[in-house]
């Protein structure tokens, strides 16, 4: 028990994210949600672009990083007009773990012919 508890917090201390935002409070978000209540709950957003006749466009970004590289970055998108959530959407992307073209031993250390006699 004890094993799981340490290994536990050595994987929370390497997993972090930069947002407020996540999914689960993405799926929360209801049409008809005010906007202040979307700042009381998860602050402003990252970029607001105007598309016209009122309507704007929020954009939250979720980073998950392990270890300090970006893994994954979610962006939610809110349609908002005259303050009120209209319209929701979100994307995601992930980074390769390793550039194949670029990395000739991609599973090793720069000083794997150690490993290999």
């Amino acid at each position: 028990m004890k094993r799981c508890l340490v290994l536990l917090l050595l994987l929370t201390a390497c997993f972090s994210r930069t947002t407020a935002m996540t999914r689960e409070s993405y799926d929360s978000i209801t049409i008809g949600t005010h906007v202040s209540s979307l700042n009381n709950q998860l602050g402003k957003p990252d970029v607001v672009r105007a598309k016209g006749n009122d309507l704007e466009e929020y954009e939250y970004i979720e980073r998950i990083s392990i270890n300090n590289d970006y893994n994954v970055e979610n962006n939610y998108y809110l349609e908002v007009l005259n303050g009120i959530v209209v319209g929701k959407r979100m994307t995601s992307h992930r980074s390769p773990a390793y550039n194949i073209m670029y990395e000739t031993e991609p599973n090793f250390s720069p000083n794997y012919s150690q490993y290999n006699p």
